[in-house]
C-alpha cells in the first residue's frame, strides 16, 4: 500500500473518531441546556411568585387605602344632608366616582386571582419542576457514562484496527520480497556462467532455490494470517459502528430524554392555564368597568350631584334692603352733599365696565385671528397645528361669554347710578400756577378722602389745607396728602423751599379751586432741639438719585461729609437740604436731610426721626406649592414671603418674594403674619449694640431703606426692638438697612 493510501486511512480513521466524540459533546451540552432550562425556570417562577406576592401586598393595601378614602368622601358628603344614609352605601356615588370604586374593587378581585395562582405555582408548578429537575440529572450521567463506555470500546476497535492493518502490510510486502527473490534465483542463466557464479557462492545452485522457496512460503503465510486478522476487524469495527449510529445513540438519546418533552409540555399548560384563569377575571373586570364609563354622563352626574345638594345649590332669595331703626328711607339719595361719593362710585364701575368692554373687543379682533388661522391650517397643514388654533378659540370663546355676562353687570349698575342723575366729576383744570411735587415716602390713604400714593410718585399740588395737609392730584385722582410726604419740584424755587413754606402761595394761586375745609389732625413728626456746629457727617438711610446737577446722589449707607447748613432756623431740620460731600464717589450737592441719619448726634433727647411707615404684609406659608409656570413662586411650609401685590387679578393668587424667589402663590396657602407694619425703631443713640445674627433665608430688599443677604450671612445688628416679628435694621458688608427679625437667628 503506498504512503498515500495509509495516510487516507489514518485520517479517514481521525475523522470518524472526531465525529463520534463530537456527538456524545453535543449530547451532552444539549443535557446540559435541558437542565439549565429547568434550572432557570424554577429560579424565574420562584422571583415571579415573590415579586407578584410583593406587588399584590402594595396594591391590596393601596386598594383599601383608597376604598377608605371613597367612603370617608362619601360619609362628608352625606351625612350633613342625609343622615340616614349608611357610610358603606355605594348608590349615593356619583358616576364619576362610582367608576372609580369599580376600578378599585375588580383590581382587588384581578388581585386575590393572582394570590391564588402564585400559591398554585408555589405548591405544584415549582415542586414538578424539582422532581423533573432531580430525576434528569440522575438519568443523564448514567447514559452518558454507558454511552462513553460503548465510545471508548469503538476507540480500542479502531487501534486494533490500525495494528493489524500495519501487520498486515509489513508480512505483505516480506511475501512479496521473497516472491521477488526466489523467481530471480529460479531464472539464473546456466552453463559455464552459472557454474561459476555457484562456487562463488559456495552452494548447489538447487538447494539456494529451494531456500529461496521455503522463505517465500514462511513470508506467504505470515502475510495471510495478517491478513485474516486486519479483516476479522474490519468486520467488527463496521459492525460496532453500526451498532452505536443505527441504536446504541439514538436509544441512549431518547433514554436521556426518557419523559422530560411530556412533563415540560404539562408544565407549561399549567401556566398557561393559570394566565387563561387570571385572563378571564381580568376581562370580567374590563367589562364591569366599561359598562359603568358608558354611564358617565355629565347630565346625570351633574343632576344626581345637585340632588344630593340641594339645600346648597338651591338659588337663594334675593337680598332685600332692611332698615336700621327708625330710618324708613330705602332709595338712593342724590344730592350735593352725596353726590361726590356717589359720583366717585359710578366712576370706580365706569371704569370697571371700560376695562371689561376694552377686553371684549381686543378678544374679539384675537378671535377673528384665530378663525383666520384655522382656515389656512385647515388647508395647509404643514404650516401650524390647527387642533392647537381651535382649543385657543374655544378658550377665547369662553372668555367672551364670561366678559359678555360681566359686562352686563356692571352697565346695569352704572345705568342705574345715571338713570338717578349721578354724574361724573370733571378733572380740575390744571393751571400753570400749580406747583408739581415728588413723593419723598409711600403713604397709604385711611380716609376716603385721602390719597396714597408711592416714593417718587409725580403729584399736581392744588392748594393748602389745615394742620399740615394739602390737596393734590394724581391723574384724575383728588385727595390729602400731608405736606411732609412731598417736595416741590418747581425750578423757580430754591432747593431748601418746602411745602410747608408755599402754604400762602399755594392757597393764592389756587383760589379757582372750591374746597370744603376739613379739620384734620397734623401729621406727626420727632421733634427736637438740634445744635448743627458740631455736625461733621451723616449716613445716608436711604437710596437719593439726584433730580438735577446740583443735587448729590447716593446709597443706602453711604458716608456724607457736611459742607454747610441750612441757613433757616425757624424752618425744621427735617425740611431742610445741606451741602455735602459723598466720601464714596467724590461728589459735592445738595441732599435732602431726612434721608440721613447722625445730624441730631448733639440734641439732648438723643432721638432720631423714624422712617415713615409703610404697611408691609407678611405671610407664613402653611403648605408646600411646587410652581407650575414662570412667573410662580414655590413655596416649602414655614417659608416668611413679603406680599408685594394682593390684587393680581384673582384673590386665589397673591405676589410676594420668599426664600425661593419672587413670583405668584396661591393666597390660601399661607396665614398673614401679626405685626405687618415696617418701621424703623431706632434705639436711644448712647445705647451701643454689639450683636451679630445668622441669616436663615435669602432676603431681597423690596424698598430703598431695605438690606439683601443671603441664607448664613452674617449681619451687625445696629438698632433691635423686643418684638420677634418686627424689623431691625442692621449692616453687611458695608451696607445699611431694615431686615425682617424672622429671618434670622441669633448667634
Amino acid at each position: 500500500m503506498s504512503g498515500n493510501s495509509k495516510r487516507d486511512f489514518l485520517a479517514n480513521v481521525k475523522a470518524i473518531k472526531f465525529r463520534q466524540q463530537k456527538q456524545i459533546n453535543l449530547i451532552q451540552n444539549k443535557t446540559e441546556e435541558d437542565i439549565n432550562l429547568l434550572t432557570n425556570l424554577i429560579a424565574y417562577l420562584k422571583k415571579r411568585v415573590e415579586i407578584e406576592r410583593e406587588y399584590n401586598k402594595t396594591m391590596e393595601k393601596n386598594n383599601k387605602a383608597f376604598q377608605l378614602k371613597i367612603k370617608k368622601s362619601l360619609k362628608s358628603s352625606t351625612e350633613s344632608l342625609h343622615s340616614n344614609s349608611s357610610s358603606d352605601d355605594n348608590s349615593n356615588l356619583r358616576l364619576v366616582q362610582n367608576t372609580f370604586n369599580i376600578m378599585i374593587r375588580e383590581s382587588q378581585n384581578v388581585i386575590e386571582k393572582n394570590q391564588n395562582n402564585c400559591e398554585a405555582i408555589q405548591s405544584k408548578v415549582i415542586g414538578v419542576l424539582q422532581d423533573l429537575l432531580k430525576s434528569k440529572v440522575l438519568v443523564n450521567k448514567k447514559k452518558l457514562e454507558d454511552l462513553t463506555k460503548i465510545k471508548d470500546e469503538i476507540f480500542k476497535t479502531y487501534g486494533d484496527l490500525e495494528r493489524t492493518r500495519l501487520a498486515y502490510e509489513t508480512n505483505e510486502k516480506d511475501s512479496q520480497n521473497q516472491k521477488s527473490k526466489y523467481e530471480e534465483a529460479c531464472t539464473e542463466p546456466k552453463g559455464a556462467l552459472g557454474a561459476m557464479k555457484n562456487m562463488l557462492r559456495s552452494g548447489d545452485s538447487s538447494q539456494r532455490i529451494e531456500k529461496y522457496h521455503q522463505k517465500w512460503d514462511a513470508a506467504q503465510l505470515n502475510s495471510t494470517n495478517a491478513r485474516n486478522e486486519y479483516l476479522i476487524y474490519l468486520d467488527l469495527i463496521n459492525l460496532q459502528n453500526q451498532q452505536y449510529f443505527d441504536n446504541d445513540c439514538p436509544e441512549l438519546m431518547k433514554a436521556i430524554d426518557n419523559n422530560y418533552y411530556e412533563s415540560i409540555t404539562g408544565i407549561y399548560e399549567m401556566l398557561n392555564n393559570l394566565h387563561v384563569d387570571y385572563s378571564k377575571e381580568l376581562n370580567n373586570g374590563i367589562k364591569e368597568i366599561q359598562n359603568s364609563i358608558s354611564q358617565i354622563n355629565r347630565e346625570d352626574d351633574h343632576k344626581l350631584f345637585i340632588t344630593q345638594n340641594d339645600l346648597f345649590f338651591k338659588k337663594p332669595e334675593p337680598f332685600a334692603y332692611e332698615p336700621y331703626g327708625t330710618d324708613n328711607i330705602s332709595t338712593i339719595i342724590l344730592n350735593d352733599s352725596t353726590k361726590h361719593q356717589l359720583s366717585m362710585l359710578l366712576e370706580g364701575f365706569n371704569k370697571q365696565l371700560i376695562s371689561i368692554e376694552q377686553s371684549i373687543e381686543k378678544l374679539k379682533r384675537e378671535l377673528h385671528g384665530i378663525e383666520q388661522l384655522i382656515l389656512v391650517y385647515s388647508e395647509k397643514p404643514s404650516f401650524g397645528n390647527v387642533d392647537d388654533s381651535i382649543s385657543q378659540r374655544d378658550e377665547v370663546k369662553e372668555q367672551l361669554n364670561k366678559l359678555n355676562k360681566d359686562r352686563e353687570i356692571y352697565s346695569f349698575i352704572v345705568n342705574k347710578l345715571k338713570n338717578i342723575g349721578v354724574e361724573l366729576e370733571r378733572p380740575v383744570i390744571i393751571s400753570s400756577n400749580h406747583k408739581k411735587a415728588k413723593a419723598l415716602y409711600n403713604f397709604e390713604a385711611t380716609e376716603s378722602d385721602q390719597l396714597s400714593f408711592n416714593e417718587g410718585d409725580i403729584l399736581t399740588i392744588l392748594n393748602q389745607e389745615e394742620n399740615g395737609w394739602v390737596k393734590a392730584q394724581i391723574g384724575p385722582k383728588l385727595g390729602l396728602v400731608p405736606v411732609d410726604y412731598v417736595k416741590i419740584l418747581d425750578n423757580n424755587l430754591s432747593k431748601t423751599s418746602s411745602l410747608s413754606s408755599m402754604n400762602s402761595s399755594i392757597v393764592s394761586n389756587s383760589a379757582a379751586v372750591t374746597t370744603n375745609t376739613v379739620k384734620r389732625k397734623p401729621v406727626q413728626k420727632t421733634s427736637s432741639t438740634i445744635n448743627l456746629s458740631n455736625v461733621s457727617n451723616v449716613v445716608a438711610l436711604f437710596d437719593y438719585n439726584a433730580s438735577d446737577s446740583t443735587e448729590l446722589s447716593f446709597k443706602t449707607g453711604d458716608i456724607i461729609e457736611v459742607i454747610k447748613t441750612g441757613n433757616n432756623n425757624s424752618e425744621k431740620i427735617e425740611n431742610q437740604w445741606w451741602t455735602g460731600k459723598n466720601k464714596s464717589t467724590g461728589q459735592t450737592g445738595q441732599f435732602p436731610v431726612v434721608f440721613t441719619k447722625g445730624w441730631d448726634s448733639s440734641s439732648k433727647s438723643k432721638v432720631v426721626k423714624p422712617a415713615p411707615k409703610e404697611k408691609i404684609l407678611k405671610v407664613k406659608a402653611l403648605y408646600d406649592y411646587e410652581a407650575t409656570c414662570e412667573g410662580e413662586l414655590s413655596i416649602s411650609v414655614g417659608d416668611i414671603i413679603t406680599v408685594t401685590n394682593t390684587n393680581t387679578g384673582s384673590s386665589s393668587w397673591w405676589e410676594g418674594t420668599g426664600p425661593k424667589g419672587h413670583g405668584q402663590f396661591p393666597s390660601m396657602y399661607v396665614k398673614e403674619l401679626p405685626s405687618s407694619t415696617k418701621t424703623a425703631k431706632p434705639v436711644p443713640a448712647e445705647k451701643k449694640i454689639n450683636k451679630k445674627v445668622r441669616a436663615l433665608y435669602d432676603y431681597t430688599a423690596q424698598n430703598p431703606d431695605e438690606l439683601s443677604f443671603k441664607a448664613d450671612d452674617i449681619i451687625e445688628v445696629t438698632e433691635e426692638t423686643n418684638n420677634a416679628n418686627d424689623w431691625w435694621m442692621g449692616r453687611l458688608n458695608s451696607q445699611v438697612g431694615l431686615f425682617p427679625r424672622t429671618y434670622i437667628e441669633k448667634i
